[in-house]
């Protein structure tokens, strides 16, 4: 237990460190990423969006804005949150599927620091495909 509390906050404090300098080292991905945080960051004028235009991605915008009010600031700090995020949560699922600490922490490692967190979904494709 102790083992994993460690090889837990290694990888989070590895990608806090990886990811302090994002806003020099990446561009911004437009698109539904730039739709969704625009509908968040305009909840306290205008209210949520209307129901499947990600209304609840516009809702965590809204909830990230609430630590920056630059809007630059709270797309990375979104990115940010997000890749520390599902880094963590990919070493607790494979250890509660029985893989190893070392392999867990390896996987959720290479997880990290491969091109996978920057993949963006597109929301609007989602939306589309409803018929």
């Amino acid at each position: 237990m102790v083992v994993d509390g460690v090889l837990l906050l290694s990888l989070v404090l590895a990608t806090l460190k990886l990811t302090f300098h994002t806003e020099q080292m990446m561009d911004v991905f437009l698109f539904d990423e730039a739709t969704a945080l625009r509908n968040g960051l305009a909840i306290p004028g205008q209210g949520l969006i209307k129901s499947g235009a990600g209304r609840l991605y516009a809702v965590w915008y809204w909830l990230v804005s609430q630590f920056t009010n630059d809007p630059m600031s709270v797309y990375f700090l979104n990115f940010k949150i997000l890749v520390t995020a599902t880094t963590a949560a990919l070493y607790v699922a494979l250890r509660r599927l029985g893989v190893v600490s070392f392999f867990a922490s390896v996987i959720a490692f290479v997880y990290f620091v491969s091109f996978s967190p920057l993949v963006n979904a597109r929301q609007g494709l989602l939306m589309h495909c409803h018929g």
